[in-house]
């Protein structure tokens, strides 16, 4: 029987332009820099591994820390099947990643797949017969109903406290021990922790999305990389005329809230709250920046500047905008957009796309309000259910994810097959990069290990650095990491039973307001001066704004308070 004992998991150090960032918990070394020329971020050297080496009876023969569990028992496991899985297999647990993970943990997994697109349908009748399966992976934040507490008083899920401690010590040493910042995050307000969850280790893991350009245009015109809005103008004025695009900036209205043109008024648009520089909870559209916002994009808009189609841009128009000519900026992702789109050009020697800072107003400010995530947002997270018929082999299962060896496992797979160490960093075998059958690299990954979507587990730096294996893919993620987004965003924060009820009776509607009125701005269909700026702010607040802001304010005063 192989035996694992609970160590230290290492601390991943990222250095990336001019600064450093604390890493993920892991147990490798992070990547060798890349060659000079290539003007990418050269990482440091993580912490030295402990000594592995189990005192004598330290540790139980079978107990938790090891596996296999003895008895071979069996859990449920509810989840919706990611698409990069979906592509290849019909089953999650026919996948080698699975098959590993059954052998390895000793644990037989039935796993359950509601019908794809219909994941909330299904859980929301599963949780009116209350037939629930042993765990249930979904994002308890934002699903159930008056969230994870409510879910907990309710009698659907266990509180995990008291399961950490008698069967999961990985999990326990990664958010008490090694990174308290990411358990933090991972439990309520009441100190409730509530799953097994997904944490993106890194910085560099929370960060995947920007403005771009293409650069051959801007080489041909002669412009240097678009700092300010004045830069950003020129170069879309000039897009219009010399290169004849017909949407110089395009985005898809799902990204709306990543606009960079709002980041450069220091506000963040969509259906979403963040914090301002007082450490206040704002509201994007509220602010008196956003009337000014507003103004250059109805400009932009009736000058030709932005996309014609604005807020009904679907992937493969965005697509076809970026490769015939039609659009020469845009915000998108680094995978899906950037990946995609140079992939896509690859035979065209000229074609490039560059990253663009988030801009500014004047020239040599910090960026800020760029594109972060949370290292936790609930999602891909799992609940162990008050319906578990062996507590300890659910909970077993679930903490291997944490361990050194389940670290490597779940970002990478199996080592000999899908990765090896190289100079001390887990790296992809040609089975995952240039998979026999053609599959893309998202599939692939996904076909071995989890980090291309998320589980259980502490997302790696070293799977987001390959995954990018573009030039321009690395530069946009050292490009992205520079703006102050980390301050601006609010925390997964855990609003009461009573609180989440009246959030849910707000936000539906006040969010379909903004929405509308946001384009009606953008389009000129809604005159942007003062008086209606005011009535509609005093409009969004007879929708319940300000309670709904009250509650953002008292759920943020508790998270600080954690």
């Amino acid at each position: 029987m192989r035996k694992m004992t609970t160590v230290l998991l290492l601390v991943i150090v990222l250095t990336l332009g001019l600064f450093v960032v604390t890493a993920c918990s892991g147990t490798e070394d992070e990547p060798a820099a890349t060659p000079a020329a290539e003007a990418t971020p050269t990482p440091a050297a993580d912490a030295t591994t402990p000594d592995d080496t189990t005192p004598p009876d330290e540790t139980p023969a079978d107990g938790p820390g090891t596996w296999p569990v003895a008895g071979n028992p069996t859990v449920t496991w509810w989840t919706d099947l990611n698409s990069g899985v979906s592509a290849n297999y019909t089953h999650l647990g026919e996948t080698p990643h699975a098959q590993a993970l059954m052998e390895i943990t000793g644990v037989n997994i039935e796993f359950i797949h509601p019908p794809m697109g219909q994941g909330t349908e299904q859980f929301n009748l599963m949780m009116a017969t209350r037939d629930f399966p042993d765990l249930i992976e979904i994002n308890w934040l934002t699903t159930y109903q008056g969230g994870p507490d409510r879910a907990i008083e309710e009698g659907v899920i266990l509180r995990l406290n008291e399961v950490f401690e008698a069967y999961a010590p990985n999990v326990l040493n990664v958010l008490e021990v090694e990174r308290p910042d990411l358990g933090r995050l991972a439990r309520t307000d009441s100190g409730n922790y509530f799953v097994f969850p997904f944490l993106r280790g890194h910085r560099a893991n929370q960060v995947f999305t920007g403005p771009f350009m293409r650069a051959d245009w801007l080489y041909d015109l002669g412009l240097d990389v678009p700092e300010t809005l004045e830069d950003w103008e020129e170069a879309l004025i000039l897009f219009r005329d010399e290169k004849g695009a017909i949407a110089p900036f395009t985005y898809q209205w799902g990204q709306r809230w990543l606009c960079p043109i709002a980041a450069a008024f220091d506000i963040r648009v969509g259906n979403h709250f963040f914090v301002n520089d007082a450490g206040e909870v704002a509201f994007g559209y509220t602010e008196d920046a956003f009337l000014d916002y507003m103004i250059l994009m109805n400009r932009w808009f009736e000058e030709g500047l932005l996309d014609p189609d604005f807020g009904n841009v679907p992937a493969d128009m965005f697509n076809t905008r970026l490769t015939t000519g039609q659009s020469g900026a845009a915000m998108g992702n680094i995978g899906a957009a950037i990946g995609v789109l140079m992939n896509a050009m690859s035979d065209d020697p000229v074609y490039d796309l560059v990253p663009l800072p988030v801009p500014v107003q004047v020239r040599g400010q910090q960026p800020r309000f760029g594109h972060m995530e949370s290292a936790f947002l609930g999602g891909h997270s799992v609940a162990i259910t008050t319906a578990v018929g062996n507590l300890e082999a659910a909970a077993r299962l679930l903490d291997f994810g944490y361990s050194p060896e389940g670290y490597l496992f779940f970002n990478f797979g199996v080592e000999g097959e899908s990765f090896n160490m190289v100079d001390g960093i887990p790296t992809f075998t040609e089975i995952v990069t240039a998979h026999p059958d053609g599959w893309p690299l998202n599939q692939a990954i996904a076909s071995v290990a989890r980090s291309s979507y998320g589980g259980p587990m502490v997302q790696s730096y070293h799977y987001v650095w390959q995954f990018f294996q573009l030039q321009r893919q690395r530069d946009a993620l050292e490009m992205w990491l520079t703006a102050d987004s980390e301050r601006f965003f609010m925390p997964p924060v855990t609003p009461t039973a009573t609180e989440a009820d009246r959030l849910a009776a707000i936000l539906p509607d006040l969010h379909t307001f903004v929405e509308e009125m946001h384009m009606r701005f953008i389009f000129g269909d809604e005159a942007l001066t003062q008086e209606n700026f005011n009535n509609f702010r005093n409009t969004l607040n007879a929708l319940g704004l300000e309670e709904a802001m009250e509650i953002q304010t008292a759920a943020l005063a508790r998270f600080h308070q954690r």
